[in-house]
């Protein structure tokens, strides 16, 4: 077990066994509070602190919110002992990738109930644009849907940057101008969102 300490406070992960698979940035392990409450760790690949800066900065917004359809962060920054960036969130059940490839399709009433809950966890961030909605990043959690993985996300009102990480997109679920290296809207998760539906 490895000890994190962020200060917001210190929680042990093991780092041998992921919770699914390792993403392009980062990887999330199985973790423990203090008060032995189950936590799901992230932890960036890179020790380079501009990789995940754009994610630090939607976590650092997020510590002590409680939207009910936006996953809680209970912690982060960067681990003294390793120099990565991490982040502390709830341990889900499951994502809804995981549900549909065991279960299928789901019908119309819980459709309805993930289309509400993305709904309405874009509305509780509406000043940030998600730009990777897809059925892994969403993930039941106290019993409901939660938008997770603001990796790639972007401020709605920003400029474009020299690295706006518009070139990072998962196909099935981008939108038209991602693919065409546009400036990502609102309306990209509404896109985001169709297809998650059609699925």
């Amino acid at each position: 077990m490895k000890t994190l300490t962020l200060p917001q406070g210190t929680w042990t992960y093991s780092d041998g066994k992921p919770l699914g698979s390792p993403g392009g940035f980062a990887t999330v392990f199985p973790g423990m509070s203090e008060n032995g409450d189950s936590v799901a760790v992230k932890v960036f690949h890179s020790s380079d602190p501009t990789a995940a800066r754009r994610e630090l900065k939607f976590a650092e917004e997020r510590i002590s919110r409680t939207d009910e359809h936006v996953i809680a962060v209970y912690g982060c920054g960067i681990d003294p002992d390793s120099g990565h960036a991490c982040i502390v969130m709830p341990r889900a059940d499951y994502s809804l990738a995981e549900k549909l490839t065991g279960d299928g399709p789901l019908d119309e009433v819980a459709a309805l109930n993930v289309a509400h809950a993305v709904v309405r966890g874009l509305q509780a961030v509406r000043a940030w644009v998600h730009r990777d909605l897809k059925p892994a990043n969403l993930l039941w959690c106290d019993d409901r849907w939660q938008l997770a993985d603001f990796g790639i996300a972007r401020q709605a009102d920003a400029s474009t940057a020299v690295s706006t990480m518009k070139h990072y997109l998962s196909a099935a679920y981008a939108a038209p101008e991602q693919w065409n290296g546009e400036r990502a809207t609102h309306k990209t998760d509404v896109y985001a969102l169709g297809c998650i539906l059609f699925e």
